[in-house]
């Protein structure tokens, strides 16, 4: 299918300032790591693509209009397109500046390990003494039975807006009900 398109940010002088590649309504929301511009300064270069057309196109505009902070160009493009880019030096540098200094999430972490780990580990899938034994109709009934008497909460409704539920009502109705008459 040829959903993907390329797409322009344009500043008020109509030069570009963002290229990008997308599909749906990429080109007018987003995420990107530039402001988007009012619908009429956004253009479609190209249409009807695919994705991996898209992506030439998208990365052979931006190394024709030059990138800001690599110095070659006009565009805000922190990457040189495509699926999988590259960020430029700069922002490497300002990445790797960051975590300078900085512990890994895991640093002194303890992983379980001793018997208790190595038994529970000992009694999975196929070792499991329940594995591939089915329950009778019985046991089933009995289960759900017990289900039922312990989830069963009686239906609430709130006097602002009549909203019926059970779990979770009092976190945005009762006093915390948006249609409170103040």
């Amino acid at each position: 299918m040829n959903e993907s398109y390329v797409y322009a940010y344009l500043r008020d002088d109509d030069a570009p300032y963002y290229i990008g590649k997308g599909k749906g309504s990429r080109a007018f929301t987003g995420p990107h790591n530039v402001a988007i511009p009012p619908k009429d300064r956004i253009k479609i270069l190209h249409e009807n693509l695919s994705d991996q057309e898209a992506c030439n196109i998208e990365t052979d505009l931006i190394s024709f209009y030059g990138r800001k902070d690599l110095g070659t160009g006009i565009l805000q493009n922190l990457t040189s397109g495509g699926n999988g880019a590259i960020p430029g030096p700069s922002i490497r540098k300002k990445l790797s500046e960051a975590k300078v200094g900085k512990k890994p999430n895991n640093y002194g972490k303890k992983y379980k390990t001793g018997p208790s780990i190595a038994k529970s580990l000992a009694k999975k899938g196929k070792n499991h003494p329940q594995y591939g034994k089915g329950r009778t109709l019985e046991e089933r009934a009995k289960i759900s039975q017990g289900i039922k008497e312990k989830w069963s909460r009686p239906i609430l409704t709130c006097p602002h807006c009549g909203k019926e539920g059970k779990v979770g009502m009092t976190r945005w109705h009762f006093d915390n009900c948006k249609l409170i008459k103040i």
